[in-house]
């Protein structure tokens, strides 16, 4: 995990929304799931 997953993983836990997360980070929805952060796949966790 790099920075800027590790960044994004952080902001998303803390928005617990994939609508506002990407705004803060000024991404799009479809980056945010395409870093592997959206999957749980980093930590072998799913997400709800």
């Amino acid at each position: 995990m790099d920075i800027r997953q590790l960044r994004t993983f952080i902001t998303l836990a803390e928005c617990l929304s994939y609508r506002e997360a990407p705004e803060r980070l000024w991404l799009t929805q479809p980056i945010l799931i395409d870093q592997g952060v959206g999957g749980g796949n980093q930590f072998s966790t799913v997400f709800a």
